[in-house]
């Protein structure tokens, strides 16, 4: 079984952009250090664009809700047309559940993972997507939600 960890940082407001680069050389360091190679050797800086989506609901997490949610979210791939080639745009939609809780930390219970081509098809599905906007009617029944939009090992 394949497990993702995905880490969502804040960093404090007097802590600068040297200092962010600084953290994200050494975590890329030390993961090319593990694996013994470019941890991301396949993708020029910049190509894709991400959207992180990090959730927890209302009740139980494994309830109808969730379901929904990550049904209505997994189709939105095939669904989500672009209006100007009227094709579909988002290139993979993946998640899971999180496996275990860290202490002292939000109780988030689900991850999805969009991927788009470009920072401007993620901008397009943010604002303008019609199908995106019709998934929001579950906005209600989430307690709450962190959303991230980057490419790979741009920090």
């Amino acid at each position: 079984m394949v497990v993702y960890h995905q880490m969502t940082m804040k960093f404090k407001p007097d802590v600068s952009p040297e200092q962010i680069a600084e953290v994200g050389d050494t975590i890329m360091g030390i993961l090319s250090g593990v694996l013994g190679h470019d941890p991301v050797p396949f993708r020029p800086l910049g190509q894709a664009a991400y959207e992180a989506s990090i959730f927890s609901t209302l009740g139980s997490p494994c309830s109808y809700l969730v379901i929904q949610v990550i049904e209505t979210s997994l189709a939105m791939k095939d669904a989500c047309i672009h209006s100007e080639t009227n094709k579909p745009y988002i290139k993979s939609i993946t998640g899971g559940k999180n496996l275990f809780v860290v202490p002292n930390k939000p109780g988030f219970t689900h991850t999805l993972l969009y991927e788009f081509e470009t920072i401007e098809d993620c901008k397009f599905f943010i604002e303008k997507d019609v199908k995106h906007h019709e998934a929001r009617r579950f906005r209600g029944r989430i307690e709450d939600a962190v959303l991230l939009h980057w490419s790979p090992d741009e920090f």
